[in-house]
């Protein structure tokens, strides 16, 4: 998925959304900025504009929708 900006996703590292994820069974595997693709870790801080991997079982997707909007 695409960052766009002001979403939750890019507010805070992922380490403080932490609770969240882990409640709604979401894993961020990797970020790509500027063309290089990075694994994803608790002191990432997703920008704007970057594209994000994110695994969630189906029943979550929506979880997930609510992360990037």
């Amino acid at each position: 998925m695409l960052a766009p900006s002001g979403s939750l996703i890019t507010k805070k590292p992922l380490r403080k959304l932490a609770n969240y994820m882990q409640d709604h069974r979401i894993l961020v595997g990797g970020v790509e900025s500027g063309g290089e693709w990075q694994v994803a870790i608790g002191d990432t801080h997703i920008q704007p504009g970057n594209r994000v991997i994110a695994v969630c079982p189906s029943l979550n997707l929506n979880d997930v929708r609510r992360l990037f909007q």
